[in-house]
């Protein structure tokens, strides 16, 4: 029991370093960083899922970001850059809700 705690607190610190992305770029990063290198060693695939989820966001949502803003700078389109903030803040809200509850991630689409 005190493992699958561990490993839950350790995917909810993954999620509050994502969500202040907006205010500190750098909490991102540092968040991608102790996933990717505690992933290997946990147990219970939920939150092994949870991580997963978050690698994914990460990176999907770094490429997102760096596309709209060249967009965004290039032809003056910044509605793109919107998408994709609400499709980051969309997947680590889910990821938040599924921590809290202690379930697996609640998918929409």
């Amino acid at each position: 029991m005190y493992k699958e705690d561990e490993e839950r607190r350790f995917a909810l610190l993954g999620v509050l370093l994502q969500a202040l992305h907006v205010l500190f770029g750098v909490t991102a990063v540092l968040g991608m960083y102790l996933t990717i290198t505690r992933l290997p060693t946990m147990k219970n695939a939920l939150w092994i899922e949870h991580c997963r989820w978050q690698v994914f966001t990460f990176w999907v949502g770094a490429a997102a970001y760096f596309i709209t803003l060249v967009i965004g700078f290039r032809f003056g389109l910044w509605w793109p850059f919107i998408l994709a903030a609400m499709w980051v803040s969309y997947r680590i809200l889910s990821s938040a809700i599924g921590v809290a509850t202690r379930g697996p991630i609640p998918r929409l689409f």
